[in-house]
């Protein structure tokens, strides 16, 4: 509980989670296939290595998350206080991925970019089934159902994906989030997140004012 596990809304908040994430990389990639950035074909690789991939792959998100914005940030902000906590924690998240293959620093960055994505998800909700849901819902659609390349990796997936765009904008073989058009679905998800936040903290102080 004290890491943002509370089993209070947990799975509105994972399932929430899940669909932003899955539904970012969707959007994202319809823009590079309207682009005509990509070619994509069926490619069914079997249940059983789609399933052990999907299952190790969103295990891993979600200790991503449990690491950076449960353990690491929230055990920073009591020292530093939450600002830079939330920064120091997405520069660490964006530096461990430095051993990825065909990592580039745009990619790195872009995954800091990602970081502060996921800690002002956890900040709007307190939960860390927010930002675990997005964190798994975007990989998992990625890698195991699109077919992108993940963080250099690529994995069994239901479509067979094939870039042919600038690597500058699409990310080449490191994938999505290595590419200026994935720094772009990073911080429009910033965006949105913090128009709700607005929205939300608008909305309750007109029910305290009305009370």
């Amino acid at each position: 509980v004290s890491l943002g596990l509370q089993r209070q809304g947990w799975l509105r908040n994972l399932s929430v989670g899940l669909g932003l994430g899955a539904g970012l990389m969707v959007l994202l990639f319809l823009v590079m296939a309207a682009a005509g950035w990509l070619t994509a074909e069926l490619s069914w690789p079997g249940a059983v290595p789609l399933l052990a991939s999907a299952l190790s792959w969103a295990a891993l998100s979600f200790v991503e998350e449990l690491t950076f914005r449960g353990y690491i940030m929230q055990g920073l902000a009591k020292a530093w206080a939450m600002p830079l906590a939330v920064v120091v924690s997405s520069l660490l998240f964006g530096m461990v991925h430095i051993i990825d293959p065909n990592v580039q620093v745009l990619a790195i960055v872009n995954v800091c970019a990602a970081g502060l994505f996921f800690a002002l998800a956890y900040l709007v909700t307190k939960s860390l089934w927010f930002p675990a849901g997005i964190h798994i819902g975007w990989n998992l659609t990625e890698i195991n159902v699109l077919g992108f390349p993940g963080s250099g990796h690529t994995e069994p997936s239901i479509l067979h994906t094939t870039v042919s765009g600038p690597d500058l904008i699409t990310g080449g073989a490191f994938g999505p989030e290595g590419g200026l058009l994935g720094l772009a679905f990073w911080l429009f998800g910033i965006v949105l997140l913090l128009g709700y936040w607005v929205a939300f903290r608008r909305n309750e102080g007109t029910s305290s004012r009305r009370s």
